[in-house]
């Protein structure tokens, strides 16, 4: 009896921490797996956030990897709007410059590039141009004609050479070239960007011409 009374004490005290050694373990996979969810839910959330944004009294959805909101024109109409980035995105954009009043006043304004680009630039220049007329012409009721800064291409042809040198004329000239930026120079306003850049200075004068951002 003497001899296996040291035994079983033995065994008591080899059992002792392997007993905490499992709790320890338990109670770390429990606090992983709730920081897990914690984290997890706030990230879900996060991301469900960026689907919505407010901005000057206007609501922002997105979906199919594009903005809508609602804007009123001055005809009371209710017109859906769609921008590929939302006001937060562009509203750095610089604007460089200032414009003659005689902008404004012309019932016409000419939307310019340069046919020459390459087929990557091009590509992105149609994108821009394509928001840009549709905008205009659709929601803000404004007269457009195409041209181009050279006729040194089939594709401007029979359409009109028009740059920013011709101050008789309101020109929007798209030029797909860094930095993003907007030039403003009399009569001329030159939205500027490399590639998708040049949507950015696009998306930010429309917002403004919406009297989205102020």
């Amino acid at each position: 009896m003497e001899n296996n009374l040291p035994k079983d004490n033995d065994q008591e005290i080899e059992e002792k921490p392997i007993s905490n050694r499992y709790f320890y373990i338990a109670a770390g996979i429990i606090i992983i797996l709730m920081l897990g969810v914690f984290f997890g839910a706030g990230y879900i959330f996060s991301i469900a956030k960026t689907d919505r944004v407010d901005y000057n009294n206007f609501v922002f959805t997105k979906s199919d990897d594009l903005w809508h909101t609602q804007w009123q024109g001055v005809d009371k109409i209710l017109y859906a709007l769609s921008f590929r980035n939302n006001p937060y995105d562009v509203e750095n954009v610089p604007i460089i410059g200032k414009l003659n009043t005689t902008f404004n006043d012309r019932k016409i304004i000419h939307v310019t590039f340069d046919p020459l680009a390459d087929k990557e630039e091009f590509k992105y220049i149609v994108l821009a141009e394509s928001e840009l007329l549709l905008n205009l012409i659709r929601a803000l009721d404004r007269n457009i004609t195409i041209g181009c800064i050279t006729n040194a291409s089939d594709a401007c042809a029979n359409v009109p050479v028009v740059t920013c040198d011709d101050q008789t004329k309101s020109v929007i000239y798209l030029k797909s070239d860094g930095p993003t930026q907007i030039l403003l120079n009399n009569t001329c306003i030159t939205l500027q960007g490399e590639d998708k850049e040049l949507i950015k200075p696009v998306e930010r004068i429309l917002y403004q011409w919406y009297k989205i951002i102020r």
